[in-house]
C-alpha cells in the first residue's frame, strides 16, 4: 500500500470531496484505485451507533489526479 494523507475533506452527500496526498510520491508510477466506507455516529432512540452511507469502490472517472 502507498502511504496517502487526508489534505482536505468538505462538504457533504453528492458533494463531498476528499483530497489526499501521495506522501510517498509514487503515484505516477503505480495504478491507483479508491475504496471508502463513508459512515456516521447516528442516535437511534438514546443509543448511539453507526450507519454506513456508503461503501464501495471510486469510479476512476470521479477521480483527478493534480
Amino acid at each position: 500500500m502507498t502511504p496517502l494523507a487526508v489534505s482536505e475533506f468538505s462538504s457533504a452527500g453528492e458533494d463531498l470531496n476528499l483530497k489526499v496526498v501521495d506522501l510517498a510520491a509514487k503515484c505516477d508510477l503505480i495504478n491507483t484505485q479508491f475504496k471508502v466506507k463513508n459512515r456516521a455516529k447516528v442516535n437511534f432512540s438514546g443509543a448511539f451507533d453507526y450507519q454506513n452511507f456508503y461503501e464501495g469502490k471510486i469510479p476512476a472517472t470521479l477521480v483527478n489526479r493534480d
